[in-house]
């Protein structure tokens, strides 16, 4: 989003073409590769018995494309316009309530195929989170929220493209280089139709509406096709330019001076933000296979810190515009807040019109006559909690040439929460610029209505499906056809939605209008209850658009389809990435939707392809390819423990020209086993029978090669090559990344990348090498198994009981911690460490303690599933009993919180309570006290300093430690509040 409002001017069609690709680049936090990885490493941090842990290793890309879920929807051409609502929906509205459903769906429905995708999608969220919150957005050169701070987009985009690289580099597993093969390779295709309908249930249910299975598989096609193959995004092929070394560079850079990451780089936020993502997805992927879904927020704004003291997470506002004659306006629009007591708070000026590129030019209008947008602001104040909110306000800049705007409706939605939802009609115009209405206790009920539209530009012509989902029937009545032309004009058409719920007409349309249907309309007359629904707000579709093409660098051919089966001009242009010559331009002429070219082609090329439409050059956004040698088909198989052969065929159409240059073989992981060898590939029809390949065509497309006395390459791995234009084509056998397989020879798989550097999952095929080395694996976990059955079966029995007093309390006698070994507890309590021993009998602890020199006797019962005891004390000689209750602040046979020496990590007791931390890489987490208290910081130099989270409120806290790391001396303070408290603390254990 941008909040400059430029005016109306026309879009500069030429550079949005020219820029397309750069989208991205300001869009997402951890990229592709960062989120894949994530979804990885979550899998094996969760439990072995986990359903979800399971289903994450079983389908490792399916995981992958759901940790990439949320970015999928900016793969559109909507988001040229500033127009991806399923991108913005997915970030900013209602993402702790939509990832939960997803999830639980995904689980409900046993398909370990959903499974993997939810669980994916999890850790997307969670990952951006903490990617922008302690890495991006605290960064020098960035320093604040991306929809706060648009400027710093670049760094932005940088800083995320680093983190891709080293994190893809560091923690895929099997560790891989960050190249586009191996991207490919982690973004396998799959049949997807069922996680489509997943998503689609998923969002209906907790948005009211969503996409077709369709637009899901198209968003997907282009993230594969162009975002994965080519590597173009965010800049020239950011994503593959950047050395490894380059990047760690500029991770060393970026140290904070101030803030609760003072002192730490780039590398060390990313880093912390990296493990924390993890270990809160562990929490909530875990708590989920519980059906317990507490721990997701609609607070969630995936582009800021969850944990940043902001009293409003997320603020969605939906304005639309009266459909009456003159209501639109191209004056400022500014939206706002009114505490009780009067204090306003006003958002920039509300803009849509300059789209995500950051053109400086209005492709699209705000508050044009019977149009819906919808902003999502960010409030970056901790002093507007939602319940002391008592006002909404409109406001508009002085009247300009085009008079006042009507305000047809508002909606306001704070944290997933409606607080505005209704009717305005209102004239904001000449001294009257201000609209405020109060926040409404009870929203009106809307019955969404689910609208879809196909507008064909080559036919003129509009068809609407409208469904009434509450009911599940037809909507009938009435709507409007919202159409903007690219010269600015507006033109809206009341219609009538007819009883099967279909409405169509004839309509000239042209492929850079931009057309909506909307449809707001009270039942009855009654305010309170609204139909209501609206498309986005998108281009008319061009049959033609669906172009695709090949470049073929090897047989020098550039042939494609056009959809629409069109017949006329094409124009293919080839530029050179080196500027090593010029652009060269080709008209040809399609027929029947097909077109061919011979064209000299070297791998620096780079070919796009057109066809004119009405003055517009589709397809919209541009196209693409680099040249490749998909033609050639490589294939190889091992003739002994030293020896490997093979073929090179030409798979082109008509293909008689065989690949005669050089075969490369060379160790897969570096070049220090032996020095690269080079076979010439000769051609010869007499040497391979054709019953032994493929039916091809005429075999002299065929080169062959063999290699010998290679023991050593093929037992440690290998990497095949062909090189032709500057164009290089790999085949790899890297016997450590998957060794379940039976195929005798590599595979080739089916994707294209833009160096057609292809990496495949294949067993070694070397005889009696590693490719035996699964089975001996596995017969050696079976032996070990039945030994170790054996073992435990000569131990003495023992009757095991369950360490469930194993913890840190908080009891109205002070903090306390209990070791239990089988059924004895013992422990102490208070500041001065009274003693207790007892021993367990079901859900009941009954022992005896002292107390400044005296004994008594105490009794606890366990309640609310382990977490809280009801107790009862006295010393030796009295007869009444005194109330003795505690709750469990944290267990101790948690790992994840296991005392150690010389650190921050373990039991502290404070005038607070119990202070239990748990040291991650860069820092500690803890909770405290009662009521699930939380806090988070950073240790360095001796202060140890960070966020806290108690029961509703956020603060600050500043400890300083003592040099032994025995005490500290510190202070906190509550959001809002200027003035500090004391909060001093001891070491315990």
């Amino acid at each position: 989003m941008r909040y400059k409002k430029l005016g109306r001017k026309h879009a500069n069609l030429f550079l949005i073409l020219a820029l397309c690709l750069v989208i991205p680049e300001s869009l997402y936090a951890f990229k592709a590769g960062a989120h894949a990885v994530m979804s990885n490493e979550t899998a094996y941090a969760l439990p072995p018995q986990s359903v979800i842990r399971g289903a994450l290793l079983q389908y490792p890309e399916i995981a992958a494309w759901g940790s990439t879920g949320p970015d999928l929807p900016a793969n559109s051409q909507g988001i040229l316009i500033d127009d991806a609502p399923w991108f913005e929906a997915y970030h900013y509205e209602k993402v702790g309530t939509f990832t939960a459903e997803l999830l639980r769906l995904a689980l409900r429905s046993n398909d370990p195929k959903n499974i993997a995708w939810a669980a994916g999608w999890v850790t997307h969220v969670v990952g951006d989170l903490y990617c922008h919150g302690v890495f991006v957005n605290p960064d020098p050169e960035v320093d604040g929220v991306y929809l706060a701070n648009p400027d710093t987009k670049e760094m932005h985009g940088l800083l995320e493209a680093w983190a891709d690289k080293l994190l893809f580099s560091d923690k895929s597993n099997p560790k891989r280089s960050y190249t586009a093969q191996n991207m490919q390779a982690t973004f396998r295709s799959f049949e997807s139709l069922d996680v489509r309908n997943l998503m689609a249930n998923a969002t209906q249910n907790v948005y009211g509406k969503s996409p077709s299975p369709d637009e899901y598989k198209e968003w997907m096609d282009f993230f594969k096709n162009v975002y994965i193959d080519t590597g173009v995004a965010g800049g020239t092929n950011w994503v593959y330019d950047n050395t490894y070394g380059e990047v760690t560079e500029q991770l060393r850079e970026g140290v904070l001076r101030y803030g609760p990451f003072a002192g730490m780089t780039r590398a060390e936020r990313l880093d912390l933000a990296y493990q924390q993502a993890k270990q809160l997805c562990v929490t909530l992927l875990s708590d989920a296979e519980r059906n317990v879904f507490q721990g997701f927020s609609d607070a969630w704004n995936l582009d800021a810190y969850h944990l940043d003291h902001r009293s409003i997470g997320t603020l969605t506002v939906s304005i639309r515009t009266a459909d009456v004659f003159q209501a639109g306006t191209d004056d400022d629009v500014f939206f706002g807040l009114i505490r009780d007591d009067g204090e306003e708070w006003k958002s920039p000026v509300l803009d849509k019109g300059s789209g995500l590129l950051g053109l400086g030019s209005a492709i699209c209008n705000d508050f044009e006559r019977g149009s819906n947008e919808t902003y999502y602001l960010f409030v970056d104040r901790g002093d507007f909690p939602p319940s002391r909110i008592s006002q909404v306000f409109l406001e508009k800049s002085d009247d300009f040439l085009g008079g006042g705007w009507k305000i047809g409706s508002l909606t306001v939605t704070i944290n997933g929460i409606p607080y505005f939802d209704g009717t305005v009609n209102t004239w904001l115009q000449d001294d009257h610029l201000k609209w405020t209405g109060a926040v409404q206790s009870v929203p009106p009920q809307h019955i969404p209505v689910n609208l879809r539209v196909n507008a064909d530009a080559v036919q003129d012509r509009v068809e609407i499906q409208a469904v009434n989902l509450s009911a599940k029937t037809p909507y009938t009545g009435p709507a409007t056809i919202h159409l903007q032309h690219s010269d600015g004009q507006v033109e809206n058409y009341p219609i009538t939605i007819g009883i099967n719920g279909t409405y169509s007409r004839s309509l000239t349309l042209r492929p850079d209008d931009l057309i909506q249907v909307n449809v707001y309309q009270p039942l009855d007359n009654n305010p309170q209850i609204i139909y209501r629904g609206n498309t986005s707000l998108k281009n008319p579709s061009v049959s033609y658009e669906a172009i695709d093409f090949n470049a073929d660098v090897f047989n020098d051919l550039v042939s494609g389809t056009i959809g629409g089966d069109y017949s006329g001009p094409v124009r293919i242009t080839v530029t050179d990435d080196e500027g090593a010559m010029d652009d060269r331009e080709f008209s040809i002429t399609a027929t029947r939707g097909y077109f061919s070219q011979m064209i000299p082609l070297i791998g620096t090329n780079r070919v796009s392809v057109k066809v004119q439409f009405e003055g517009v050059a589709l397809p919209r956004g541009g196209l693409f390819k680099i040249p490749n040698l998909d033609a050639l088909e490589l294939e190889c198989e091992t003739t002994g423990p030293s020896a490997l052969k093979g073929t090179v065929s030409n798979r082109a159409k008509g293909a008689t020209i065989p690949y005669t240059g050089d075969v490369m073989l060379e160790p897969l992981h570096g070049n220090n086993l032996a020095a690269l060898t080079q076979a010439v590939a000769y051609s010869n029809r007499s040497q391979l029978p054709k019953k032994s390949k493929r039916e091809v065509g005429n075999d002299t497309n065929i080169g062959r090669f063999e290699f010998s006395n290679i023991s050593l390459v093929l037992s440690l791995g290998y990497k095949i090559g062909i090189e032709h234009d500057g164009v290089v084509k790999y085949l790899c056998f890297d016997p450590l990344e998957e060794m379940t397989e039976t195929a005798q020879r590599p595979v080739q798989s089916d994707f294209v990348s833009a160096v057609n550097s292809k990496i495949d999952k294949v067993v070694n095929p070397v005889q009696g090498a590693v490719l035996t080395q699964a089975n001996s694996m596995n017969t050696s976990m079976g032996e070990a198994s039945t030994a170790n059955v054996a073992f435990i079966q000569m131990l003495p029995a023992t009757t095991q009981v369950d360490t469930v007093w194993n913890g840190v309390w908080e009891t109205n006698l002070g903090s306390m911690i209990l070791s239990q070994s089988n059924n004895r507890v013992t422990g102490f309590f208070g500041d001065e460490e009274y003693q207790l021993n007892g021993q367990v009998s079901a859900d009941s602890l009954e022992g005896v303690f002292t107390l400044d020199g005296l004994l008594g006797e105490f009794k606890f019962t366990l309640y609310d599933g382990g977490c809280a005891f009801d107790g009862v004390s006295r010393f030796k000689g009295e007869d009444s009993w005194e109330q003795w209750n505690g709750r469990l602040v944290a267990p101790l046979d948690n790992d994840e919180i296991a005392p150690g020496e010389n650190t921050l990590e373990g039991v502290w007791f404070s005038e607070y309570g119990a202070i239990v931390l748990d040291a991650t890489d860069l820092g500690y987490t803890g909770v405290y006290g009662e009521g699930e208290n939380t806090l988070e910081g950073i240790y360095s130099k001796g202060m140890f300093k960070g966020s806290l989270q108690e029961q509703g409120r956020s603060g600050d806290f500043q400890f300083t430690v003592s040099s032994d790391e025995k005490l500290f001396k510190g202070k906190f303070r509550y959001t809002g509040e200027e003035e500090w408290q004391t909060w001093d603390g001891w070491k315990k254990k």
